[in-house]
């Protein structure tokens, strides 16, 4: 089959489980990341990184790395409760939830975290319309509410906008770069993207209590990382980089 201008179209399955049985070449091209969308709920809500980056290297070793990087990677889905709902503590068992029934504040901090690091990692980032825009719900079919038109969050469209130019504008490093973890300890999670001509990027998180944390890198001593959604710098010295992670911080650092 081929698109109306010739094109080859994706094959892409709804699978919540492990799909890695359909990604051999002969089924289907991607399939939606329920695993990543599990690992990052579960990190972001104060689960602890090692945990998390035990589910994701599993994942990788799983999936074919063609597969790895076509993957529909998801926070949420028509057919879950809405991310910012779930991580302020909403319960499914609610029908028709308000914002009286969850933390709005601490799910939309908990939200930037998931949204940086989707768009930091190997795949397709795909946004559930309305969550860029402070969109809640319960479970389905709550979760499948209007955009919420003239009542958007707009601080957090704010940094959902600069988070994908980030993405965008760098792609050989966010969406085609090598991927390593460099740190998965507590509240600390942090992966590396590396382009093939070395450029570095690197993705840092706290689920915890603010800290100063040092990132191994391989950059030469002197190297400066920005992150690119706060616009702070750091230096490379003796191996790492020092860096003060808020509570609920994500950073998107360029070198």
């Amino acid at each position: 089959a081929k698109t109306p201008d010739g094109m080859t179209p994706l094959l892409l399955g709804e699978i919540w489980q492990d799909g890695s049985q359909f990604l051999t070449g002969d089924t289907f091209d991607s399939v939606m990341n329920y695993k990543l969308s599990d690992a990052i709920k579960n990190f972001v809500m104060g689960g602890k990184a090692e945990d998390a980056d035990d589910t994701l290297t599993q994942l990788r070793q799983n999936y074919p790395e063609q597969a790895l990087y076509d993957l529909m990677n998801i926070v949420d889905s028509h057919d879950t409760a809405r991310a910012i709902y779930t991580y302020g503590g909403g319960k499914d068992d609610v029908a028709q939830p308000t914002k009286a029934d969850f933390d709005y504040d601490l799910g939309k901090a908990r939200l930037k975290m998931a949204a940086v690091f989707e768009l930091g990692y190997p795949g397709m980032p795909t946004i559930y319309y309305g969550d860029e825009a402070g969109q809640y719900g319960s479970k389905d079919p709550d979760c499948r509410r209007t955009y919420p038109w003239g009542h958007e969050d707009k601080d957090l469209q704010n940094f959902y906008k600069k988070a994908i130019a980030v993405r965008n504008d760098h792609k050989d490093v966010f969406a085609r770069g090598s991927l390593k973890t460099l740190k998965a300890e507590g509240s600390i999670y942090a992966y590396e993207r590396k382009s093939k001509d070395g450029k570095i990027g690197i993705v840092a998180l706290n689920n915890g209590k603010a800290a100063t944390v040092t990132i191994p890198v391989t950059a030469k001593d002197g190297t400066v990382f920005k992150d690119q959604i706060s616009g702070k710098k750091f230096i490379a010295k003796n191996g790492g980089i020092s860096i003060v992670l808020s509570e609920n911080q994500a950073l998107m650092l360029l070198d």
